[in-house]
């Protein structure tokens, strides 16, 4: 099921009614089997992308979640801490952007557009 998916919403719902927010990060990090250093390579961005639904737009709620769990799970500058699930939170701030940059381009750009023009438009919407 992907992430974004009315049936993942479910699942999502449920962690976080039964986890700590850490868990719930774990989780998440372990449904989308990151690895413990990116490599920067294509492929691997586009494996752990495919765990997103392309309909998960930059403003669903989702996102705003993640921010809520990292900030309760990481208080003051402890996310700056050495750690796996330090560093795997880091990463996944870059395959977001990743995934909403690809939704943008998705739905937003014309042929002849650059990606700042279609994130223009997606910012006007």
């Amino acid at each position: 099921m992907l992430i974004g998916s009315k049936a993942f919403n479910c699942l999502w719902k449920e962690w976080q009614e039964e986890h700590q927010p850490l868990q719930v990060l774990q989780l998440l990090l372990a449904y989308i089997e990151m690895p413990e250093d990116l490599s920067g390579e294509l492929k691997e961005t586009q494996d752990l992308l495919s765990y997103f639904d392309p309909d998960l737009a930059p403003h669903d709620s989702f996102w705003k979640d993640i921010v809520r769990l990292v900030d309760l799970a990481f208080p003051g500058d402890s996310l700056s801490q050495e750690g796996l699930v330090e560093r795997q939170i880091h990463q996944l701030r870059y395959l977001i952007s990743s995934q909403q940059a690809q939704y943008v381009r998705r739905h937003y750009k014309k042929s002849g557009m650059t990606d700042k023009e279609a994130l223009a438009a997606y910012l006007r919407w």
